[in-house]
């Protein structure tokens, strides 16, 4: 199969990054659906519960956000920097 166009350099390391990302963010929700999900029967659960294993999440996307970023020799940037800013 032929594309209609050959993909830049750009285009197939920006498309790269994305694919890890929504593998990421993929894991991330079935893992939250599987095991944390279950544990919320009620409202008062889920106010007590929710923001501690939601961040927990979100900190390791940031994590795999910033191995990236200092990969692509981006050092600029630690965790409090990527959260306030992204």
């Amino acid at each position: 199969m032929s594309l209609l166009f050959d993909p830049s350099d750009d285009l197939l390391k920006y498309n790269s990054i994305r694919l890890e990302y929504f593998k990421l963010a993929e894991n991330l929700a079935n893992n939250f659906l599987q095991y944390d999900y279950p544990s919320f029967k009620n409202m008062d659960t889920v106010h007590t519960k929710c923001n501690e294993r939601v961040f927990n999440k979100l900190n390791q996307a940031v994590d795999t956000a910033i191995r990236s970023l200092i990969a692509a020799d981006i050092n600029d940037v630690d965790d409090n920097t990527f959260i306030n800013q992204y």
